[in-house]
């Protein structure tokens, strides 16, 4: 009998204090010199801080993630992107020499939109943001469209090795297509020259392809025409520079001449080196 009525008033004392336990949970405070060791509740507030613990770690480990992910990466067949279709981030605007009279550059709808220039306006990449990018055996694609001018509407401006070369769209009155320049001919002077009849507002989707091969360029309406060669020539075979007035164009970068564009999606791939 007494061993009952102990027992009786222990379980009392125990309900007792998981109810004072509750309440001091729901209430967030603990009084002087109640601290009960290994509690439901106490159990229940340190599970909680660990799952808190574990979330948060996970949440980090996450956005460190997305962070490494969108850090350019030079493998074979990774996609960098030069322009997020946001804002300008990782580009420059052109400010110098020709440049110093550039019109407005601006994001609108996805696209760089990059206003006329007096005489020039451009992009360049920021080298302190895309890092190790390669100067040989890659490619580039990109979209572009005059808006209006009659002079080029792309200029993009390329490593090849250690020196750098410009292909110019729609240059010397606006049809003018080639490299700039090889064995020190302009665009309209070598073996890469052509011509197209560039519109306004139209979407041209390009493709330059840079390798220890050979450096060429394809050209495709936006509205399904057939993609078209613009030009092929062996590398190794050629001296590679650029006019100065391209200079601050240099690693990479597009500009305009008195013309108005607009350029988007615009991806580096590196490729697989050819053996000889």
């Amino acid at each position: 009998m007494g061993n009952k009525m102990i027992q009786s008033r222990h379980n009392g004392r125990a309900a007792s204090q998981c109810v004072f336990v509750a309440i001091f949970c729901f209430l967030g405070v603990w009084p002087v010199g109640f601290f009960p060791e290994k509690t439901a509740c106490s159990q229940d507030r340190k599970s909680s801080t660990e799952s808190n613990s574990i979330r948060a770690k996970k949440n980090s480990s996450q956005k460190d993630g997305q962070s490494d992910s969108s850090k350019p990466k030079s493998e074979i067949g990774a996609q960098i992107r030069l322009f997020n279709g946001k804002d300008l981030s990782g580009l420059k605007v052109l400010e110098k020499s020709y440049f110093d009279g550039h019109g407005k550059i601006l994001v609108k709808e996805g696209a760089l939109v990059i206003d006329k220039g007096m005489p020039g306006s451009g992009i360049a990449i920021d080298p302190k943001v895309f890092k190790n990018l390669p100067k040989m055996n890659y490619e580039i694609r990109f979209d572009a469209k005059r808006i209006e001018g009659d002079d080029f509407f792309c200029g993009l401006t390329f490593p090849v090795n250690d020196s750098y070369c410009t292909m110019i769209l729609g240059g010397w009155g606006g049809g003018a297509i080639g490299l700039s320049n090889i064995d020190t001919m302009s665009a309209i002077e070598n073996e890469t020259s052509t011509h197209e009849d560039f519109k306004n507002n139209v979407w041209y989707h390009i493709r330059l392809k840079v390798t220890n091969e050979k450096i060429s360029a394809t050209l495709q309406e936006e509205k399904g025409k057939e993609q078209k060669e613009l030009f092929s020539v062996v590398t190794n075979d050629h001296k590679f520079d650029i006019w100065w007035e391209q200079e601050p164009a240099r690693p990479l970068g597009f500009t305009t001449w008195s013309t108005k564009a607009a350029f988007r999606n615009i991806v580096l791939i590196p490729v697989s080196k050819k053996k000889k």
